[in-house]
């Protein structure tokens, strides 16, 4: 499936709005009942583990989506500012990126560290999983890479 610019954009922003606002207590499910597939907060009801083992929904698959997301983010924000550079090179242009470029990366960026809050209440929820909250650490340390990285783009 390919996304336009613009789908792409929104997907992301979406995603990371989603993972900004995870409460302690909340789980992540994928629905995949929509294209592209959209992380979800499973709020805490009665039945949450018998629904969650019914649909076969499980922390495994959160820490999975995290790390595809923020990896998904570096690498499309990568393909667009060399996108950006080739085309500033073909114009012969000096800036570095173009100012709709820097924008996005901006706003990127302050989704990401915004939505690392969010995998912090993970790590509350998670609490007595050792071995989940050590992914969520390192979920949290690729966001703040990827946030530093990016502010060198601008």
């Amino acid at each position: 499936m390919s996304l336009s610019k613009d789908e792409n954009n929104s997907y992301f922003i979406d995603n990371l709005n989603t993972i900004a606002n995870i409460k302690a207590g909340n789980k992540l499910y994928i629905d995949t009942t929509i294209t592209p597939n959209m992380i979800k907060i499973d709020d805490s009801f009665m039945l949450q583990g018998i629904w969650r083992y019914y649909n076969n929904i499980s922390r495994k698959d959160a820490i999975y989506i995290l790390n595809k997301i923020y990896s998904d983010i570096e690498m499309y924000i990568n393909t667009l500012v060399i996108k950006d550079k080739e085309r500033m090179k073909r114009n012969n242009t000096n800036i570095k990126i173009s100012n709709a470029l820097s924008t996005l990366i901006i706003l990127f960026t302050s989704k990401i560290s915004y939505s690392i809050a969010g995998i912090e209440q993970l790590q509350i929820t998670y609490a007595n999983d050792v071995d989940t909250c050590e992914e969520l650490n390192k979920i949290k340390r690729k966001g703040t890479l990827i946030c530093e990285s990016f502010s060198y783009m601008i």
